[in-house]
């Protein structure tokens, strides 16, 4: 697909949050993916869970270093896709993935006109996706899938509020009597020379000589939500969708001075809707752009949630002298694992990318899980790189008013899913 023209971009804007708690017995089936570790949750889980970097740096692509010379940037890419232009690189990132899900859908005798297509792409402001022309892709989606129509097709800029904001409209569209099965899904390439520039402008590129940056990654997964009494006729292994939160973080450009609190507020508030405690998290996945602040943020959420304790007994034989200060044990903590580590940063793909990997490890029969959070922590340097570069203004006012506005954008989800018995 080539880019056109930017006065003829065409965005379809999401919807509100839907009010209310989520349809009833939701399961998520996986459909295909494509990521720089392979295109199947397995060689996924592989990379995550045995700390396997699919990082390496681009011969093709440096920065200036500080020394004058030249810093070359790190990069993970889907090998398949051979494309230079970033429109093309998104759209043959994508195709493999969906058509794999699209024969799931079919697979499990749902029509396809009772199945409705809700994806994320890269956020509209970003070099990335200023030359994506929605209807123009809608229109090419319909005609790579039979019996999909243009106007069942819902693409989504992934807004600074997350992922989870907009797989939750997805999910709400099971409420209607017309529609038996949802695919969501999202897609992403971060790897183009003008978003690392815009990257790299920030201070926030992962380069050889920069290691605390974020790496620009790549990939696509798609998977279909159907409820219980959909009529489906397969005997696909499932996950149930079980809760879902996202909050606007009031801290997100404060954080020198005040804690990050959406993303707890929003686990918090998933788990309350799934019914569950926090000692009942066997693992958490991490979809966030591997930078050291969303270490401290994880910090601020575990100790909100598995703090660090003594035993009552330990504490007042600590203070009694009768024996040294012990080191604690945490209580019920979850495993945890970060796709930035193996993948980069992955943009409108992480979300999707973060619910592949947790298909996997529910079915992995290693020390099984029950029950799983997927935590969506949105890059806020996609729209916070600076007023002047984001948003290219000729006053200064202008400037102050679109970061005021950015600032209360910029949240945080999470995402509660169970292991399904069936």
């Amino acid at each position: 697909m080539r880019p056109v023209d930017r006065q003829r971009i065409n965005r379809t804007k999401p919807a509100p949050p839907p009010a209310g708690s989520l349809p009833p017995d939701i399961r998520i089936r996986m459909g295909g993916m494509t990521t720089g570790s392979g295109s199947h949750p397995y060689t996924l889980f592989g990379a995550v869970a045995g700390g396997v970097s699919c990082i390496a740096a681009d011969e093709a692509m440096t920065m200036p270093s500080a020394d004058g010379g030249e810093d070359r940037v790190l990069v993970s890419r889907v090998s398949d896709v051979v494309a230079e232009d970033p429109g093309e690189r998104l759209w043959q990132c994508l195709l493999p993935a969906l058509a794999e899900t699209w024969q799931a859908v079919s697979d499990a005798g749902i029509e396809p006109g009772r199945t409705r297509l809700w994806l994320l792409l890269p956020p509209a402001h970003s070099e990335r996706g200023r030359d994506l022309d929605t209807r123009q892709w809608a229109e090419a989606l319909a005609d790579s899938l039979p019996e999909l129509e243009a106007e069942r097709i819902t693409l989504v800029p992934l807004p600074a509020a997350g992922g989870a904001s907009v797989l939750g409209q997805a999910a709400a569209a099971l409420s209607d009597e017309q529609c038996d099965a949802v695919i969501f899904g999202g897609v992403d390439s971060l790897g183009d020379e003008l978003s690392c520039r815009e990257w790299a402008r920030a201070g926030a590129l992962k380069t050889e000589q920069r290691p605390d940056g974020a790496a620009p990654g790549e990939a696509a997964a798609c998977m279909f939500l159907a409820q219980d009494q959909a009529p489906t006729t397969d005997a696909l292994p499932s996950f149930r969708l079980v809760g879902l939160a996202h909050e606007i973080e009031p801290n997100a450009f404060d954080t020198d001075t005040r804690p990050m609190r959406a993303l707890g507020t929003a686990l918090g508030a998933a788990m309350d809707a799934a019914r569950v405690q926090a000692s009942m998290i066997g693992a958490a996945i991490h979809c966030d752009d591997g930078r050291p602040a969303a270490a401290l943020e994880w910090h601020q959420v575990r100790q909100r949630f598995w703090p660090l304790r003594l035993s009552e007994e330990q504490r007042v034989a600590m203070q009694l002298g009768e024996i040294e200060a012990p080191q604690p044990e945490a209580a019920g903590e979850p495993e945890t694992m970060h796709l930035a580590p193996s993948l980069g940063w992955l943009g409108a793909a992480a979300l999707p990318i973060g619910l592949a990997l947790a298909y996997e490890r529910f079915i992995y029969t290693t020390a099984p899980i029950d029950t799983c959070a997927v935590l969506d922590i949105p890059a806020s340097i996609d729209w916070a790189i600076s007023a002047e570069e984001t948003m290219p203004s000729d006053s200064a006012r202008e400037h102050a008013s679109t970061w005021e506005s950015m600032k209360n954008r910029v949240g945080r989800g999470a995402v509660v899913l169970r292991r399904d018995a069936k």
